[in-house]
């Protein structure tokens, strides 16, 4: 060791890796913009990443762009011993992931394919606060999702029948209680006081700019207006009122991910073989979220 300090001896990655016949990586497959300095995203990279490297693995980050091999040439060159893909899977990133034959997971990306997964429930967060609203006397309600929110992302349709679930529930009428489109249109919808007493968002990208508009235009929230959205994180606290939401428990799937996931490569290196077939390795994690009550909901208005 001290001949090797003498002579600037540094350890060589690659031949490490190879001798072991592991890297310690972890590639984190992604769509779009970069997950750590995105909404709920930034604490379940987060404590995904701390659990994994607790057990000396790190995380890579494989932006996942059509048209693009890269990110299918880093599962099968080695580069990484396991996978796990973040939000959103397409047929071609499964097929990928299988071809591949890595420990893989799903964080927060549905239901539609055979791999384990961790992810919200979100059905039942829609409709734990929309029962709220109902309980403080609202029976005007909509519910809004943003024509440019994370189309095919499974919360969108879940958030939606949770809500239509909870007015069923109670005997309310549902027609008209669904809009999709521009923030714009919806604060046309706002001005035109259609008779709605409450309105629920899809996400706090919905809410924040219904407030400022609210703001500018003299509607009271909450007492023309009750708005309650999800997601409880910056600056949804410090708005004006604070919002009320479910808050996604982000941390906690980030932390039951990477435990899924180190479980898999832990079961592959006592075999020193191959990962089983999907059906042997399957496993559904599904968390629930809390609301958080704050200010911009109250009593219907008569």
């Amino acid at each position: 060791m001290q001949a090797a300090a003498q002579v600037g001896y540094q350890p060589n990655w690659v031949a490490r890796a190879f001798a072991a016949g592991r890297t310690n990586m972890v590639g984190l497959l992604y769509q779009g913009s970069v997950p750590i300095l995105d909404s709920i995203y930034k604490d379940m990279v987060a404590t995904f990443s701390d659990a994994l490297r607790q057990r000396g693995h790190h995380l890579m980050f494989i932006p996942v762009v059509e048209n693009e091999t890269y990110w299918q040439e880093m599962l099968n060159a080695g580069a990484v011993d396991a996978c796990v893909a973040l939000e959103m899977i397409d047929q071609p990133m499964y097929d990928a992931i299988r071809n591949a034959d890595l420990p893989a997971l799903l964080l927060n990306a549905g239901d539609e394919f055979d791999l384990p997964r961790v992810m919200v429930d979100d059905r039942n967060a829609a409709r734990t606060l929309t029962e709220r609203l109902i309980a403080l006397g609202h029976r005007r309600l909509v519910f809004y999702v943003n024509e440019n929110a994370h189309a095919g992302h499974y919360s969108i349709d879940h958030r939606r029948e949770g809500f239509l679930e909870a007015l069923m529930a109670h005997g309310i009428d549902a027609a008209g209680s669904y809009f999709h489109g521009s923030d714009a249109a919806l604060h046309a919808k706002v001005d035109a006081r259609c008779g709605m007493t409450a309105l629920v968002c899809y996400s706090h990208f919905e809410a924040l700019p219904l407030l400022q508009h609210c703001a500018r235009t003299g509607v009271r929230v909450p007492t023309d207006l009750s708005v309650a959205t999800f997601n409880d994180i910056y600056p949804v606290q410090f708005t004006v009122p604070p919002l009320t939401t479910m808050s996604i428990p982000a941390g906690a799937m980030g932390i039951a991910g990477a435990e899924m996931l180190l479980a898999q490569l832990d079961a592959k290196d006592l075999r020193h073989g191959p990962v089983k077939p999907p059906d042997a390795l399957s496993r559904r994690l599904v968390l629930g979220s809390t609301l958080v009550e704050r200010e911009s909901t109250g009593p219907a208005f008569q």
